[in-house]
């Protein structure tokens, strides 16, 4: 069987072209050999979740009359009180690789006929004067790909999202 990098890589920075089109290149703890064109991009987006609900600014309590009985990441559904209709959602998509990359979408059904959609830096919902009522909050990651070898061709691609149920 034929080796995929030539031999030896015995330097830290050394790259390498294998006759098999491997991409060599050599490592503190060793060396590292792929096929670029055998690369495929994750077929899922990251996954979200909610991070905080804060009321008129401050983070939401946990309990002790708090809209929260546990964190808001566990938290299914939140009953406001009319006193709490200043409010807003913060978010973040579980992708470690490129986090700067992550774009979404939110709406609140009930109230948002179009999305919003905000990048990696902006991961907030914000509500104000909310009439009273029942609501759904829907987020999805969003992810901008970029196709063949020109930066300028990129395609967007949707993925199924994080719904929270809100009454106010």
């Amino acid at each position: 069987m034929p080796t995929v990098c030539p031999a030896p890589i015995s330097r830290v920075g050394a790259r390498a072209l294998s006759l098999a089109e491997a991409k060599c290149f050599s490592r503190i703890a060793g060396a590292v050999a792929f096929f670029p064109d055998k690369l495929e991009e994750a077929p899922y987006g990251p996954q979200v979740v909610l991070t905080d609900l804060e009321l008129s600014g401050a983070s939401a309590t946990i309990g002790d009359g708090g809209p929260l009985s546990h964190s808001i990441a566990y938290t299914d559904s939140i009953v406001l009180t009319h006193e709490m209709n200043i409010f807003s959602l913060n978010f973040a998509g579980l992708r470690y690789f490129s986090p700067e990359s992550n774009r979404y979408r939110y709406k609140l059904e009930g109230l948002d006929s179009n999305w919003y959609e905000v990048g990696s830096n902006k991961r907030r919902a914000t509500y104000t004067t909310l009439p009273a009522g029942a609501y759904t909050f829907a987020c999805r990651p969003r992810q901008l790909a970029v196709l063949g070898t020109s930066p300028d061709v990129t395609a967007d691609r949707d993925f199924t999202g994080l719904v929270g149920n809100l009454v106010v």
